[in-house]
């Protein structure tokens, strides 16, 4: 556990761009992400309106929780990798 908090402090204390940078593995999993914010953003909606609420533009709110899955995706990736 004391390996991972250094490892997670020594990254989040530096500078350095190429520490973090794991082109191929963000690339896979960025697809991953966006998929896995689909799905979310579907059955959210779906949820939503079984309890009578709409959501309007309903494109934007897709696209809303897709991106916010893959900033959340890539963040939590580059701090714990």
């Amino acid at each position: 556990m004391t390996d991972t908090l250094t490892k997670i402090k020594a990254r989040l204390l530096t500078f350095d761009v190429d520490a973090w940078n794991h082109p191929r593995r963000a690339q896979l999993l960025s697809v991953l992400f966006l998929a896995f914010g689909g799905v979310v953003s579907l059955l959210l909606q779906t949820e939503l309106a079984h309890r009578g609420y709409t959501v309007e533009p309903r494109g934007v709110f897709t696209v809303l929780i897709m991106l916010s899955v893959q900033i959340v995706g890539l963040v939590g990736l580059a701090v714990l990798d």
